[in-house]
């Protein structure tokens, strides 16, 4: 018997590549992307077998404890994986600390990206078994088998518009730096939406104003996500990844850009270094800095700088290291397997 799982909120591109011979994502039976409240508006769950929540954001606490009251009642099993020990989302740390340990004392099974955050879980109380599951590659392996030759030059930053994304202290750091020496910067701004529009009206007013003045830097506003292909295009005419986060614990833009062949200049939190893998996984070029310097324009302009200079990754480095992805994918699976065997107390 292949178990049903369904992955929400179900617009996660990633989850496609969580399949086994035991286990498979379904989709909704609308075909479209469901959140929390959706799924509980349905009257039916017989397409799935067990349940597997990706974040406790995107939803308040009552639909949650409503969410794992119905999957129990129906016999439906409840998995969760925490990407993130603090919001990056919402703006209430004590609101989404209560719903994470909600989940955690309602779920048959939890996993995190590392091992670093297993150990802050635990601390929290966490209740059954938690495995510690990598994101593992964030593009399609034969995407990425396909890129070759070196990338770009320059800094890129991307993504969804949220409250922990400071792209206005890149610009202004970026904008600090004398013409000469400075980088090219491109934003690309993903899933935009209306209501994105209209709360964040005064930063992407503030982003295009600053593109309209420099040449050299580019902002692309997109409505909807960037597919793998375009996205890696994309990413290949830079070489170093900027994550402008205020506050951040884990990131998948970490896998992007190892799995692209780009340097990063990440926040220094102890959970993004325990990302970065095993001890066989040769060290990433990364430009560490302090949470607090994204806000510091002077600093951060030091560091955007210092980033720059970094080399790009060979391609044979590249060789290597999707070579271990390939490996890597199949623990990721194995350890899936495990959090729906625990949750369901049979062979999975």
């Amino acid at each position: 018997m292949t178990v049903r799982v369904f992955h929400v909120p179900s617009h996660l591109a990633y989850v496609a590549k969580l399949a086994d011979e035991g286990f498979t994502p379904v989709p909704a039976p609308s075909g479209g992307p469901l959140r929390v409240a959706g799924l509980l508006a349905l009257s039916s769950w017989d397409w799935f077998d067990v349940l597997h929540l990706h974040t406790v954001e995107l939803a308040s606490g009552d639909e949650l404890r409503a969410l794992a009251k119905r999957a129990r009642r129906e016999g439906k099993r409840f998995v969760a994986t925490v990407h993130d020990l603090q919001p990056n989302i919402e703006s209430d740390v004590v609101e989404f600390g209560a719903k994470l340990d909600l989940v955690l004392d309602r779920a048959e099974a939890a996993a995190t990206l590392t091992e670093a955050a297993h150990r802050q879980l635990a601390a929290r109380g966490l209740l059954g078994p938690c495995e510690v599951v990598p994101h593992g590659t964030a593009l399609p392996l034969d995407v990425l088998g396909s890129i070759s030759g070196q990338p770009g030059y320059g800094l890129a930053a991307f993504g969804a518009l949220r409250p922990n994304r400071d792209l206005i202290g890149l610009v202004d750091a970026w904008q600090l730096l004398p013409e000469g020496a400075r980088p090219p910067l491109r934003i690309l701004l993903r899933d935009v939406t209306d209501e994105d529009e209209r709360r964040d009206a005064a930063t992407l007013a503030a982003l295009r104003k600053a593109a309209a003045r420099h040449e050299d830097l580019a902002l692309d506003v997109q409505r909807g996500f960037v597919d793998a292909v375009e996205l890696v295009a994309w990413l290949r005419r830079s070489h170093v990844l900027v994550l402008p986060y205020r506050c951040v614990t884990h990131s998948g833009q970490l896998e992007v850009a190892r799995d692209v062949g780009l340097g990063v200049l990440a926040p220094d939190v102890l959970t993004l270094r325990d990302q970065l893998g095993p001890d066989q996984v040769p060290a990433w070029p990364v430009t560490w800095v302090p949470s607090e310097t994204v806000g510091d324009a002077e600093s951060f302009a030091a560091l955007l700088l210092a980033a720059s200079s970094q080399r790009s990754v060979s391609e044979e480095y590249l060789r290597t290291f999707r070579e271990f992805r390939v490996a890597e994918h199949q623990s990721i699976v194995d350890a899936h397997a495990k959090l729906y065997k625990a949750a369901l107390r049979e062979t999975v």
